[in-house]
């Protein structure tokens, strides 16, 4: 652990900078890296790098385990350091350790190679520039946008559940829905561009209080959970149409006005022949 680094004053332009996590792991491999040749079991670790593991990482640097995968992801993108592991340990490599070490054992000069190297690294550096910035551009727009899907996708699968559990617990007259299949979230998220969670309570609850949806019908038929959220279905709910209170009509009731009048006006008759219940 002798010597020190030395930290430009060009590293406040650097691309990773303003990434808190990404900062504060590279300037930590710096300060591990080795300033000299060493052997470690019978491995030869060279200067800039050494060996650690990411659980020794996470407990140096107070970061998590995936904080400090992605911060390493993110440095081995840009060149930053190279990385190889083993099923015994990681062997990590800061690319350009020279430009950040640049004396050796307290020595104020740098040595001819390392000048040369740094000067390499700056023509190098200088050509690639534009091509590495669009490509951390694209990388981090790339994130964004998987962040955000990820996001929007988990805000909406607590909603559809919410919409399940209401149905579950308000309609306990109908069959159970058990499963949240990707074709009912489909159904769900079309009645939620025109509906809101307020609209299925109130269907629910109407629903439950409608004996011709809970099988008083010709044919003994029990709507489901599917039914009600077909957009057909869940408007007719909505208006009313299944409501007791606009006929009571048993099987033969239904048949006597069918008999009496074919055009008859009843609401509810109509429904049934919607439906195909006679």
């Amino acid at each position: 652990m002798n010597g020190f680094v030395k930290l430009y004053r060009s590293m406040l332009d650097w691309e990773w900078y303003t990434d808190t996590n990404v900062k504060s792991l590279f300037i930590h491999l710096l300060l591990k890296c080795n300033y000299e040749p060493k052997k470690w079991r019978g491995v030869e670790i060279e200067k800039g790098q050494f060996v650690t593991s990411l659980k020794n990482l996470s407990e140096e640097t107070g970061l998590t385990s995936r904080e400090v995968r992605t911060a390493l992801d993110k440095l081995s993108e840009t060149g930053e350091i190279e990385t190889s592991a083993t099923n015994k340990f990681t062997l990590i490599k800061v690319v350009n350790f020279s430009k950040f070490q640049a004396v050796e054992l307290g020595s104020d000069k740098q040595t001819t190679n390392e000048r040369q190297t740094k000067d390499n690294e700056k023509a190098k550096e200088s050509q690639t520039n534009d091509k590495q910035t669009t490509t951390t551009k694209e990388i981090k727009e790339r994130e964004e946008i998987k962040e955000n899907k990820e996001r929007e996708e988990t805000k909406n699968n607590s909603v559809y559940q919410l919409i399940v559990d209401m149905y579950n617990d308000t309609c306990v007259s109908f069959p159970k829905c058990t499963k949240l299949s990707e074709a009912r979230k489909k159904g769900l998220r079309a009645r939620l561009r025109k509906y809101t969670v307020e609209d299925f309570k109130l269907m629910f609850e109407k629903a439950e209080k409608s004996d011709f949806l809970k099988g008083a019908n010709s044919r003994n038929w029990v709507a489901n959970f599917d039914w009600f959220i077909s957009d057909r279905n869940f408007v007719k709910v909505i208006d009313g149409n299944y409501d007791n209170n606009i006929s009571c009509v048993s099987n033969s009731c239904i048949s006597n006005v069918s008999q009496k009048n074919s055009s008859s006006s009843n609401v509810f008759l109509d429904i049934a022949k919607e439906e195909g219940l006679f």
